[in-house]
């Protein structure tokens, strides 16, 4: 009976032991989260810095040599761009096709390719004309057309040119995906990226992979989305999950910006999920430098932010310019985030230790020690 006895409490030292064991663990790697967790990043958008360059009178390039240099933003962001960004910025050409009977009747505007676009196909009124001089662009944006719209709504016409039938706000308003020449600038200035992808009202799973081209994702850390709703809504979430964790990419979600489905889409990849904070440039026209580096501070310290993307001031009433200005309000905000002990890295280096979950093993070994 003693012998019986001794055997029992052994084995219940062991169990007791297996679960100290367990909790030790756990304990050290809430521990290494926590040291990983105290990293922020900083990003600030492509387009802001082109914009800031041009206000400085210098080069995109040389601000991404002063960024990099002073170590006090860590990713750019880039946004997809839509068809109202590329005709904006001259890239294409949008023609409905009664325009191009008026101009060919009285004008020369790109006479030689409508003519040619005339010998070719009988134009028509009611369709549009995208006239892409760039060929890379020219590919991009036939292939996210072909699989965005009803078969035979896009056809190639010569000289660079497509014949589109759709509405014209919901054409305008299509993502077009995102240079990888563009994405290329960040790592050759030692910086991440981030991605953000327009949302579609007809996602499929060929368009998903085309907006999420895995060529990217040597630089690329997170995935954003904006527009109505989270990429995928209501039917493809699986496949947008399936390439996030295949390249072990970060989900960045906005506060306070919730897109329709977004809750959804997250749930399943909780543990892939970056809260991101921003302030619109509308906003900042309204606020003062302390009450921004205050907000930005409050979001990491108080509710667990890890991205936050920053925006320049461009009405400065100081005697330094522009970009002067904003690098010295950047280093101010590092300098508030290091006095916290927050240091400034891309989300890269949260790697796989946010996945912090108990396993089963785990939680039945405390179960018993209990």
């Amino acid at each position: 009976m003693l012998i019986k006895k001794s055997i029992f409490k052994g084995f219940l030292y062991f169990l007791l032991s297996i679960a100290i064991v367990v909790a030790l663990n756990v304990t050290f790697k809430r521990y290494l989260f926590e040291t990983k967790s105290q990293f922020v990043d900083l990003a600030i958008s492509y387009s802001q810095v082109e914009k800031m360059a041009s206000y400085g009178g210098l080069k995109t390039t040389q601000l991404l040599t002063e960024l990099s240099k002073s170590d006090a933003v860590s990713s750019l962001v880039f946004n997809e761009e839509t068809l109202y960004d590329l005709v904006d910025q001259g890239r294409i050409t949008m023609l409905k096709g009664s325009e191009i009977n008026n101009m060919l009747r009285v004008g020369r505007v790109y006479r030689t390719a409508l003519t040619n676009l005339k010998k070719k196909t009988k134009i028509n009124p009611h369709h549009f004309y995208l006239i892409i001089d760039e060929k890379v662009l020219y590919e991009r944006v036939k292939n996210i057309l072909i699989v965005s719209l009803d078969t035979g709504n896009v056809k190639e016409r010569g000289w660079n040119t497509l014949e589109v039938v759709a509405d014209k706000d919901v054409l305008l308003e299509m993502g077009f995906g995102i240079s990888k020449s563009s994405i290329r600038i960040a790592k050759a200035h030692g910086l991440a990226a981030i991605l953000s992808v327009k949302s579609h009202v007809r996602p499929s799973e060929s368009l998903i992979k085309l907006k999420l081209d895995d060529s990217y994702f040597d630089v690329v850390h997170t995935v954003m989305f904006f527009g109505d709703t989270a990429l995928g809504y209501p039917s493809q979430f699986q496949a947008v999950h399936d390439i996030l964790s295949e390249n072990r990419l970060h989900y960045g979600r906005q506060e306070f910006d919730r897109l329709i489905g977004d809750k959804k889409f997250s749930t399943p990849i909780a543990n892939q999920v970056v809260r991101v904070h921003s302030i619109s440039p509308e906003e900042m026209e309204k606020l003062s430098v302390y009450t921004v580096l205050t907000r930005y501070l409050r979001a990491v310290k108080e509710r667990g932010v890890r991205t936050l993307i920053v925006t320049p001031f461009y009405d400065v009433f100081s005697d330094n310019d522009v970009v002067t200005y904003n690098l010295a309000f950047f280093e101010q905000l590092k300098k508030n985030l290091n006095s916290f002990g927050f240091e400034v890295k891309s989300t890269s280096y949260y790697g796989s230790d946010r996945h912090l979950d108990l396993t089963y093993l785990e939680s039945f070994c405390l179960t018993i020690g209990l």
